[in-house]
């Protein structure tokens, strides 16, 4: 259920990224309920999918039709991406370029749909500029974010940026900065993520084991940041205590003394 309700939502976000792939996250925070992230998945798809099929039943015309079906395979193209660029793939504007090649074709035969219907008879070429427009525009679009798509770190960042509670980047992120020694903007990152949710379990986290700058091998700080993490391994806020498994201890028999003989 809750796999079915991320892969929707993330859907239908992948759809807006491949129009306008600049104005959004590159990568959602999915709502915490997964009743909430279902509703807007299905409501979302399904409008698209009715608006496809109300156009081709009101226009009723060759280019209504093709537009129609290009919107049930954009629909189907940006399931399949988002569930792939969800996980190790991930963030999910990396499937926006691909999907694109889908999604603006789509767009320019609606428009073309619609201009022929809607627009008088003194347009001339009206199918095809409405065309040619929505192709122009969105090759223009993706010609101007194309240059930070590629960059996985680039647009982790934006995305926590953007939303400091997301927990996937956040943990990007982080760890990276934590990596190089820059623990000061970890830190900010930290707070920023806890002042928005204090029940980030990856903030949270993070908050106890991090060390703060100058926490040198021996000193008052790294003896203080080492309590911290093993107070955190023992609370593990970001998962559920299971209990512990003692190894299970072999057979042991004390050894039978024999009596020993004596002679006479």
């Amino acid at each position: 259920m809750a796999d079915l309700a991320n892969y929707l939502y993330r859907a239908l976000y992948l759809l807006g990224l491949a129009i306008a792939p600049r104005v959004l996250s590159p990568d959602p925070a999915t709502p915490a309920s997964a009743a909430v992230a279902l509703l807007i998945g299905v409501v979302g798809l399904g409008g698209v999918l009715a608006a496809a099929f109300w156009l081709k039943k009101e226009l009723a015309s060759r280019e209504a039709s093709i537009a129609a079906g290009l919107i049930w395979v954009s629909v189907a193209a940006a399931v399949g991406a988002a569930i792939y660029f969800t996980g190790p793939e991930a963030p999910l504007a990396r499937g926006a370029a691909p999907l694109a090649i889908v999604v603006w074709p789509t767009l320019a035969a609606t428009a073309a749909a619609l201009a022929g219907r809607y627009m008088g008879a003194n347009f001339k070429h009206k199918r095809t500029g409405a065309a040619a427009l929505f192709i122009a525009g969105g090759i223009f679009v993706h010609a101007d974010g194309a240059k930070n798509m590629g960059d996985r770190a680039f647009m982790w960042k934006t995305a926590l940026d953007r939303e400091p509670a997301h927990e996937r980047a956040y943990r990007e992120v982080v760890r990276k900065l934590v990596s190089q020694g820059k623990l000061d903007e970890a830190s900010k990152r930290t707070d920023a993520c806890l002042a928005v949710n204090p029940s980030a379990c990856e903030c949270l986290t993070a908050k106890i084991t991090t060390p703060r700058s100058g926490a040198t091998r021996g000193t008052r700080r790294w003896r203080q940041a080492r309590r911290r993490r093993r107070s955190a391994r023992r609370a593990r806020p970001c998962a559920q205590r299971t209990p512990r498994r003692w190894p299970r201890q072999a057979s042991w028999t004390r050894p039978s003394r024999r009596p020993t003989r004596r002679w006479r």
